[in-house]
């Protein structure tokens, strides 16, 4: 199953500034894995620079981070996607129920202020890497941030080929005939 975390990625009518950690609260992560891609909207007028990406978990309103893109540094320009694939940024780990935030030191970022799900945030402050850390909580707005991954395949594959008969059977790895043991 493919993971996707955060609101919709989408132009919105307001913008909050720099130097903030916000994290989107609707959609936590459906699943556990890696983050491997992760699409943000820049206020148009307003490019975002030094930004990267983390996955969090929240306490009430405590939050930890669990796996980040390592200070990247980023750049984006109205609706852009980072990638791992494209060598973005290192992909992350992201659990079940987790969140997606960022931080960013120049720019804004495409909000709305009122029907939104809500956003945790703090100003001023970096907090990618925090441990329990006390955020503020806005129950009405929603950021453009969101997240796509890869659950791990471990387990599968080797099932697969098991119930196929890739590794018993005729010409496996125990069969006859060939593959690993004759």
């Amino acid at each position: 199953m493919a993971i996707d975390v955060g609101p919709l990625c989408i132009d919105r009518a307001n913008n909050t500034g720099p130097n903030r950690t916000v994290v989107a609260k609707p959609n936590p992560s459906n699943a556990a894995g890696t983050i491997t891609s992760v699409c943000i909207w820049a206020f148009p007028a307003n490019n975002i620079s030094g930004l990267e990406y983390a996955a969090f978990s929240a306490d009430g309103n405590n939050l930890t981070t669990n796996g980040d893109t390592d200070g990247s540094g980023l750049t984006a320009i109205g609706e852009t996607t980072h990638t791992s694939a494209g060598c973005d940024f290192t992909a992350f780990a992201i659990s079940t129920g987790e969140y997606i935030g960022c931080y960013f030191t120049v720019g804004e970022i495409a909000i709305v202020e009122g029907g939104g799900s809500g956003m945790w945030h703090v100003g001023s402050t970096d907090l990618i890497p925090c441990t329990n850390t006390a955020f503020g909580f806005i129950a009405t707005w929603d950021i453009s941030l969101f997240a796509t991954g890869e659950e791990p395949v471990t387990g599968r594959i080797m099932s697969s080929l098991v119930s196929a008969g890739g590794l018993v059977g005729a010409g496996g790895i125990a069969g006859q005939g060939g593959g690993l043991v004759a």
